[in-house]
């Protein structure tokens, strides 16, 4: 059987291309690997399975709007085993990633729980109110033509990384008396570890002070623990740590390690709600069959 990003789920999924002809009589490869494992379940239901059954699946990115179920009666036998692979030569990519329109956010839910920004200094779960601040130690004269200064060092036990990208962040801060906060995008960051905002607080007179607590988000370098997420709009990419279930077991070869040297790769072990079936990684010396990219 065969899966394309061209295919249709009515069709046989028999051939690897479209027939080219439109109509009731048109046929070729399924769209999904869903599709390809209701095929098999239904030739099963009607005693039609009389040998191995290969899915190769072609090149190209496949979305799914939920994980793709397998169970004890989608696993094969020794004798008549069922795989799910690649296409000679081509790179097909599963994604459960979606299309996100605008370029600017700060909130992002999953299953109904807001997730954490990258930020610095690390969030502390243990005091979420008070921990996970850093704190203003030293306010730099302002800029000749602006009311209000926009450059500020913390204390000198905590000074910031080196980010790459630091126009990317934002500070989270309680400027003034902290009576209010306010979101400010960062200009730069300099080598002493100096912070300059593109603009004082939006609040008049509620100017930066020694003693402000703030917090510095939307920062790659500090994508640490598992639902943390860093946007980067310039380049239109979403980054996020997620939870990984493992449930497939290793292949027992090539050897020590149990890896095949490539990550994407290896990251195919990690598949979501195979409940019940057993899913191996076949290898031929030190070639692994199953190559497709999981994000």
């Amino acid at each position: 059987m065969y899966v394309s990003t061209r295919g249709d789920d009515r069709w046989s999924g028999a051939v690897p291309a479209a027939s080219g002809t439109a109509g009731p009589g048109a046929d070729g490869p399924f769209a999904t690997l869903s599709g390809a494992r209701d095929a098999i379940r239904a030739l099963r239901g009607q005693g039609r399975v009389d040998g191995p059954i290969d899915v190769l699946v072609l090149g190209g990115t496949y979305r799914f709007s939920e994980p793709l179920q397998l169970t004890a009666r989608d696993s094969g036998t020794p004798e008549h085993p069922v795989t799910y692979r690649a296409f000679p030569g081509e790179r097909p990519v599963l994604s459960g990633g979606r299309p996100l329109t605008g370029t600017m956010f700060r909130q992002l839910f999953h299953d109904d729980r807001r997730q954490v920004r990258a930020r610095w200094p690390a969030r502390d779960p243990a005091d979420p109110r008070y921990g996970g601040w850093a704190f203003i130690d030293e306010v730099l004269p302002k800029e000749e033509g602006e009311q209000y200064p926009r450059t500020f060092r913390c204390g000198p036990e905590r000074p910031p990384r080196r980010w790459a990208r630091p126009r990317q962040a934002e500070v989270f801060i309680h400027p003034w008396l902290c009576w209010l906060n306010d979101i400010i995008p960062v200009d730069s960051v300099d080598a002493s570890g100096a912070i300059t905002l593109t603009r004082c607080s939006h609040h008049g007179k509620h100017e930066l002070t020694v003693g402000n607590r703030f917090i510095v988000e939307n920062v790659l370098e500090e994508l640490r623990g598992p639902g943390q997420w860093c946007l980067d709009a310039g380049r239109h990419r979403l980054h996020r740590r997620g939870h990984v279930r493992v449930v497939v077991r290793p292949p027992r070869r090539p050897g020590p390690g149990q890896g095949t040297g490539d990550p994407q790769r290896d990251r195919l072990r990690r598949l979501r709600h195979a409940d019940g079936a057993r899913l191996r990684a076949r290898h031929q010396g030190r070639r692994q069959d199953l190559d497709a990219v999981l994000q």
